[in-house]
């Protein structure tokens, strides 16, 4: 399936067009950025065993 050249300039013109309107609508307004949440740190469980008391 050969394209013509009319076919080739249309795709063209539609490339343009979307080109246009999506830098148009950029948003501007950004969402604060959060990463992530913090954790404390881990506390060590082992404190002795049956001989230690």
């Amino acid at each position: 399936m050969a394209m013509t050249p009319e076919s080739i300039k249309r795709m063209k013109e539609l490339i343009e067009e979307k080109k246009q309107s999506g830098s148009q609508t950029k948003n501007t307004e950004r969402p604060d950025k959060n990463k992530g949440m913090t954790r404390k740190a881990f506390k060590n469980k082992k404190n002795g065993g049956v001989f230690d008391k």
